[in-house]
């Protein structure tokens, strides 16, 4: 898709500019990729950091839960 977007959008640039809009578009899928990876790895530092609830305070949590239910 991003070739297909850069080479019919390239084709509406004027030819002064063509240049810049390559390095535009090179950059973005640069970021594209950075911010991926940026989200992979607070992906795994939420994982890492994620402690379950003890079973004493799940059951708690629940009770009270219930307590507000018809």
């Amino acid at each position: 898709d991003k070739a297909i977007i850069r080479k019919y959008l390239i084709k509406k640039i004027p030819e002064p500019l063509r240049q810049y809009s390559h390095t535009a578009i090179d950059r973005l899928i640069e970021l594209e990729h950075e911010l991926a990876e940026v989200q992979e790895e607070q992906k795994r530092i939420n994982r890492q950091l994620a402690v379950p609830a003890s079973p004493t305070l799940a059951r708690r949590i629940t009770q009270k839960i219930k307590s507000f239910l018809p």
